[in-house]
């Protein structure tokens, strides 16, 4: 088997799977598949076609705490900065360019010491922000109650409507707003940053009408 064909094969197996940075021949026995998180497998190319249509590709190590780097459908999509030592507040996201983004089906880190970084996007621990956005859905109308718990600063936006003050260097701490929302999809954002090392928090909270409070969800 060639390895032109090969690739070919590998592309088509692996694009179903997970976003791929490159393939390139490491040499004549081995590729080399460098996904989109950094993470790498080798293939070797001394097996039969039914050996490579057995193998499994899928990215690795690509989670944290703050969400993946695989993209999910309806899920939120974090953009990642990096903020200069000594921020003490929430930056204008906007002039900002960002070093990546993950996606996160919810926001649910009780206080916690982070040193992992963003696999595939960088290592920072400290001093970073993720400016978090997407949609979600409500299924009446009535007032809905937010309480959104972080280590260090964060906001919530509601409808481009600031709804949460949350800012500020502090150990982990909860914020609460109420809104009347209509049944049906509503624009949701969260800003968020970390200060110095290395304890972290952010949880959103949502109450709604007649029901009790739970952990925010978004996507399938």
């Amino acid at each position: 088997m060639s390895v032109k064909t090969l690739i070919l094969g590998l592309v088509v197996c692996v694009a179903c799977f997970c976003l791929i940075s490159s393939i390139a021949a490491a040499d004549e026995n081995k590729l080399i598949i460098t996904y989109c998180d950094g993470s790498r497998q080798e293939v070797p190319l001394n097996q039969s076609k039914a050996q490579i249509s057995s193998l499994t590709f899928s990215c690795q190590g690509d989670e944290t705490v703050f969400g993946g780097n695989t993209y999910t459908e309806g899920a939120l999509k974090g953009n990642i900065y990096h903020l200069p030592p000594n921020t003490r507040a929430l930056p204008d996201f906007s002039t900002l360019l960002p070093v990546g983004s993950i996606y996160a089906k919810e926001l649910n880190i009780p206080t916690q010491d982070f040193m992992q970084g963003f696999p595939g996007v960088t290592d920072r621990f400290e001093w970073f922000g993720v400016q978090y956005a997407g949609q979600f859905e409500v299924e009446q109308d009535g007032i809905y109650v937010f309480r959104l718990n972080s280590d260090d600063g964060s906001c919530l936006y509601i409808d481009n409507l600031l709804l949460i003050n949350n800012d500020g260097i502090h150990p982990a701490r909860s914020n609460s707003g109420n809104i009347p929302l209509k049944r049906g999809p509503h624009q949701i954002r969260v800003d968020y940053f970390q200060g110095p090392r290395a304890k972290i928090a952010l949880q959103l909270f949502i109450t709604p009408p007649g029901g009790s409070e739970q952990i925010l969800r978004f996507g399938r």
